[in-house]
């Protein structure tokens, strides 16, 4: 009996040791907490040149058409609607649907960046496209291109409010300012989309600042490129010419006429600098062309090049951290804005449609040996192919580097590389 006592008092030791005579057991210090990271999602495809290896994110979703690293997030169009994401999570911060009565009826380039060159300014996306107002009283039905405009949060900033009566014109955001113009879908596929006919120009309180009409003169096309630093880009072109005459509206100062530029063709603005193409004259004929670059600020003289042979720019993507243009006609030719001079030109007989720039890295889709679309990645500053027949490129970049991917029905966001971390964005 007495080892049966002995047995069970020793078993209760277990729980209290003292209960057998044992010394209490040494308490433990408590186990450091452990921080596991979270798994990396799994991406099949194949390594892009520019990015990190695996993605930190993926969230389902497809079908972007066109997108822009905005600030710290994304901005897309897909379908009839504009979706702004968090770079840094993937996570949808809104989804805004488009008065669309068929995708169809997108600008040329429904989705461009606005940041006017000021880099405290947070950058806005501005997408524009064909909104439908259905009729009312006695207006019928208008169909006319409008602009929405939203920052980084998803919020929407501003939009062209409905037409008024059959004036044919629209307002336009243009870098914080409003234009009241008329939108030619055909221009729109160069290097900004142009606005035609443009009247008055307000700030964002509704004052005006500019005023472009210039009469009943119908041998003049009036055009608007873009409004840049506090500057609008305007032109007077003569009807079936392509020649303008460029000149800067200070609307800080009323729209007075900052400085102006004769015989020129606009190419477009990359950064602070307006590339043209300049006609040299002997009497009245055109004998030769250079390729000129200007301080849009000032309008002052920067460099001269000679002009690319067949050169056309009718798709640029411009890099942000090399300072490098890749334009696209005939042939796929590169230039250093910054040096003002031409790096390098290749054929575009495979079709060569530029996605997007980043870091050094130019990312295209181009036509594929089987007849199907497939992508390259091309060094922007010397035109080696880095990488061919990928099944997937970025579509877009956030200031803090995240590329955004899309594939087969998912969306990634890969890290730039470190060795080719982006530049904080200036003006695009």
């Amino acid at each position: 009996m007495r080892r049966w006592r002995t047995l069970v008092v020793c078993v209760l030791a277990a729980i209290a040791p003292a209960a057998c005579g044992a010394p209490p057991a040494t308490e433990r210090e408590p186990a450091a907490a452990t921080t596991e990271k979270p798994s990396q999602p799994a991406y099949n495809g194949l390594p892009i040149p520019g990015l990190e290896d695996r993605p930190v994110w993926s969230s389902p979703g497809g079908g972007i058409r066109t997108a822009v690293g905005l600030s710290s997030s994304f901005a897309f169009t897909s379908g009839k609607s504009l979706t702004v994401m968090d770079g840094a999570t993937g996570k949808k911060l809104s989804s805004v649907p488009l008065a669309l009565s068929d995708e169809r009826l997108y600008a040329d380039r429904p989705l461009v960046l606005a940041r006017d060159g000021d880099q405290r300014q947070q950058p806005v996306a501005v997408v524009r496209y064909m909104r439908v107002t259905p009729a009312s009283g006695f207006q019928g039905q208008q169909t006319k291109y409008a602009d929405l405009v939203v920052d980084n949060t998803g919020r929407t900033v501003w939009q062209s409010p409905p037409p008024d009566g059959q004036s044919g014109h629209t307002d336009f955001y243009q870098s914080d300012y409003r234009v009241r113009a008329t939108f030619d879908n055909y221009a729109g596929s160069g290097p900004k989309p142009v606005l035609m006919r443009p009247t008055t120009i307000t700030d964002a309180s509704g004052t005006q600042v500019a005023n472009l009409e210039d009469g009943n003169d119908y041998s003049y096309k009036r055009k608007l490129y873009g409004v840049y630093d506090g500057k609008a880009i305007a032109a007077r072109t003569e009807q079936n010419s392509r020649i303008d005459d460029l000149m800067a509206l200070d609307l800080r100062a009323n729209g007075k006429t900052a400085w102006r530029l004769t015989d020129v063709e606009f190419i477009g603005v990359f950064g602070s600098t307006l590339v043209a193409k300049k006609n040299r004259r002997e009497r009245t004929l055109v004998v030769d062309y250079t390729l000129d670059f200007y301080d849009v600020r000032t309008g002052k003289l920067l460099q001269s090049a000679a002009y690319p042979p067949r050169f056309n720019c009718s798709r640029p993507v411009y890099d942000l951290k090399t300072g490098v243009v890749i334009c696209v006609g005939v042939s796929v030719i590169a230039i250093d804005v910054a040096a003002g001079k031409v790096l390098w030109q290749q054929p575009a007989s495979r079709g060569f449609r530029p996605v997007a720039a980043m870091s050094g890295v130019v990312y295209a889709e181009v036509n594929g040996s089987s007849g199907s679309d497939t992508f390259m990645a091309v060094a922007a500053q010397t035109g080696k192919v880095l990488a061919d027949n990928l099944p997937t490129v970025p579509q877009a970049v956030t200031d803090d580097g995240v590329a955004l991917v899309e594939h087969f029905g998912e969306f990634y966001g890969f890290r730039v590389a470190p060795s080719t971390a982006p530049l904080p964005s200036t003006t695009t």
